[in-house]
């Protein structure tokens, strides 16, 4: 999570949350549009995550919450967890994906857990395949 900064934005009843690189640029509500009307829809237990490609060299998150699920405490609390999560696959995932994150509807907002919301979104990634390889992960940090 170093040199990242949070930008939040409030469209449309969702509360927006985007994590960007160290150049400057932020989410827009049309980005976040984009990705959810042309991204690859994945669904868990929790959570519910749309994936597209962006020709960058970064990847992008996006964490919307509905303001119907819960009230603002419970909101943000969701939000951390699920930016933790991310933080701990994000060197793992491959570059230049969007991501944008919802939680579902039905799930009570209030019985979200860290682990069961580490493991769903493990099992989307696999099932997405953005997730590296290990051969790639470790090329990295071993000089051949």
């Amino acid at each position: 999570m170093k040199n990242k900064r949070i930008v939040w934005m409030l469209t449309a009843g969702l509360t927006f949350g985007m994590l960007t690189g160290c150049g400057g640029e932020e989410k827009k509500n049309y980005e976040f549009k984009t990705v959810l009307s042309k991204g690859k829809f994945y669904k868990g237990i929790e959570i519910e995550i749309f994936i597209l490609k962006n020709n960058k060299k970064r990847n992008f998150l996006g964490i919307a919450i509905g303001t119907k699920n819960g009230k603002a405490y419970q909101r943000n609390r969701a939000k951390r967890i699920i930016r933790e999560c991310y933080s701990s696959f994000e060197n793992n995932i491959k570059d230049g994906n969007s991501v944008v994150i919802l939680m579902n509807k039905k799930f009570e907002i209030k019985n979200i857990k860290f682990s069961e919301v580490l493991k769903d979104m493990e099992n989307i990634f696999l099932k997405a395949e953005i997730l590296k390889k290990e051969d790639e992960i470790w090329k990295k940090y071993v000089y051949i």
